[in-house]
């Protein structure tokens, strides 16, 4: 493939990124604190993109019935960005919507984003995976995903500067626009990022008649990709004990504003930019399972750092972000041996049961120890063996016990994983 197209693929993760900066997780956490989230609406805006993208189990039918990567990606971004525009309007104070509807109209708004930006993302690396030779690959997606990073990094500044410097600027602005102006620029910065998409050549997708079910069953019993399946999945399930008390955490107990928690989020992705090429580098060498096993041990003992952190001595809470910057190895080598593992002549199928199952594993999980974070005790410690623990301290312990036993699915992966698995129907 011609470098320009290769640099054309670059320009969208890097406008991309700067969206997703711009329009964190985090900042709609934020939000949505302001109309009054709790632990299960917490878990509910870190499941519902998962909830929406189990929906892209459709994706390869889809495809199929379109003809066009391409287009079905392109069509998928614009949608996703239409909704992202609408998510901060409908929680402005004085709207006509109902105060008890807005939190609703945040989550569905929320999800109805990812499942349509998910749905492009399956068309998009099935596409990318012809556009980048496979020997150079783990390259191509360590290039990408460092300036996806740089991307975010500026988005996450540009918000948490926002937050900080615009009420100072002028102090009649409420809360929202705090948090809404950031939102509004991060979609606009994604409708951009289609732009490249645009001008980028599609190679023929061979599409072979077999039925979806079966297409997806043959994922599920291709003994070389079923390890990499359950580890992401059971990763999901580890993750999302912790998703309510890591969101909450900052907010409810060491009383960060926004601001300073995306300056830790920037940071990450700073640590993220300068190792995401050299990993990607070693992945096309072979290493992707040793690359990968490092890194979720480093990641599952971030979350040791949360107890350490008090209002008093915030600074500990430095150190899971720091650790955290080990999520390049895995978002580098997870993709990586996604493509390597499926059949390089019909991919979709196999790309869209791994984001499906995962993200469906993360989004019950999320909601479950959501809600069960809810029912522990608020003021008074929990019983733990011969010792009393906190609730937060609680889901640390049992979330790092989790992710660190998700390692063992990644010793079934093949040592080799160069070869396309062959599909199986």
């Amino acid at each position: 493939m011609r470098p320009t197209t290769l640099w054309q693929a670059h320009l969208n993760g890097l406008f991309w990124g700067l969206g997703n900066g711009l329009v964190s997780t985090t900042l709609v956490t934020y939000l949505a604190r302001e109309l009054g989230a709790e632990g299960i609406a917490i878990g509910l805006i870190v499941a519902s993109p998962n909830l929406a993208g189990g929906l892209r189990l459709f994706a390869p039918a889809i495809l199929r019935w379109i003809g066009s990567r391409k287009w079905f990606a392109v069509a998928a971004f614009l949608l996703s960005c239409l909704l992202l525009l609408a998510l901060p309007i409908v929680c402005e104070p004085k709207s006509a919507i109902d105060e008890r509807l807005k939190l609703f109209w945040l989550v569905t708004l929320w999800g109805g984003w990812h499942f349509a930006m998910f749905l492009g993302v399956i068309a998009l690396w099935s596409w990318l995976g012809d556009v980048a030779a496979s020997a150079t690959r783990g390259s191509f997606i360590g290039l990408r995903t460092s300036l996806m990073a740089v991307g975010q990094i500026v988005g996450i500044l540009a918000a948490a500067g926002f937050a900080k410097w615009y009420p100072l600027w002028d102090p009649s602005i409420g809360r929202w626009e705090t948090l809404a102006g950031p939102a509004l620029a991060g979609a606009w910065c994604m409708i951009l990022a289609i732009v490249p998409l645009i001008w980028m050549p599609e190679p023929p997708l061979i599409s072979k008649p077999n039925d979806t079910t079966r297409q997806l069953l043959a994922a599920i019993t291709d003994d070389r990709f079923r390890p990499l399946l359950g580890f992401w999945c059971y990763a999901g399930l580890a993750n999302g004990v912790t998703q309510a008390a890591q969101a909450f955490f900052p907010i409810v107990v060491l009383k960060l504003p926004v601001e300073k928690t995306l300056f830790l989020i920037a940071l990450m992705h700073i640590g993220q930019i300068i190792v995401a090429p050299l990993i990607g580098y070693w992945a096309d060498r072979g290493n992707s399972r040793a690359i990968m096993i490092g890194s979720q041990v480093i990641v599952s003992i971030a979350l040791l750092f949360f107890p350490l952190a008090t209002r008093e001595h915030p600074l500990w809470l430095t150190g899971a972000y720091l650790c955290w910057i080990a999520y390049a190895g895995l978002n580098v080598c997870l993709p990586h041996l996604m493509l390597k593992l499926s059949p390089g002549e019909n991919s979709p199928p196999y790309i869209s049961l791994y984001f499906a199952l995962g993200g469906l594993v993360t989004a019950a999980s999320s909601v479950l120890f959501g809600v069960l974070f809810d029912q522990l005790p608020r003021t008074s410690p929990v019983p733990l063996g011969p010792v009393s623990v906190d609730r937060f301290h609680l889901a640390f312990i049992v979330g790092t016990i989790m992710r660190l036993s998700a390692i063992g699915w990644l010793f079934y992966l093949p040592r080799d994983a160069g070869a396309s698995a062959k599909l199986r129907v």
